[in-house]
């Protein structure tokens, strides 16, 4: 996976001259990085369908990360993903939108697969207990960033409270189980 100097990930090596993005008006890109992550679904769905593991990408591959920072890029140009997680989950706007800020648009972090799936369940409409437990982690990490710790001291801190990392796992094996046990 290569990045433009645009910033974009690409399958192929460039000197940003011919990157696809590079020509495309904001709306245009958007409409292409929505395409792009509609297409990776159907890949998705299509080798879960064909016998793959739950998820279809283990969420540490080169592939799943250059999916999750097509997704982090509509969902950073996205004006009511924390309306309809607000009116989904209960949550304030305020804090969703403190939250999307923190991991979307934050240099500190790159892209990361299961937490770009979170939030798209979110704003789908069909969270899971995991995704509960991000929002809570995020806010008390929040929080404690907000006192002065630093990132590896407020994550560990707030995964000692609400550990997402353990929670999406444990989801993860769920599934695959459920998924499996149907099997003759």
């Amino acid at each position: 996976m290569y990045k433009c100097v645009k910033g974009h990930f690409t399958n192929k090596e460039h000197d940003g001259k011919n990157c696809p993005y590079d020509n495309m008006s904001a709306s245009e890109l958007s409409s292409a990085l929505v395409i792009d992550t509609e297409q990776k679904e159907r890949e998705k769905y299509q080798a879960v369908m064909s016998g793959a593991r739950s998820g279809a990408l283990d969420s540490e591959s080169k592939r799943a990360i250059a999916h999750a920072e097509l997704i982090y890029e509509t969902f950073r140009n996205s004006k009511v993903d924390t309306v309809k997680i607000s009116q989904i989950t209960g949550y304030p706007i305020e804090d969703l939108e403190k939250i999307k800020e923190y991991i979307f648009n934050n240099d500190e972090f790159l892209p990361d697969y299961d937490q770009a799936q979170t939030w798209d369940r979110l704003r789908k409409g069909n969270p899971i207990e995991a995704d509960y437990i991000f929002l809570k982690h995020e806010l008390l990490e929040l929080s404690y960033r907000n006192q002065g710790y630093s990132y590896k001291k407020a994550h560990y801190l707030a995964e000692k409270e609400y550990n997402y990392a353990k929670a999406i796992k444990e989801w993860k094996d769920g599934n695959i189980k459920k998924k499996g046990s149907n099997k003759k």
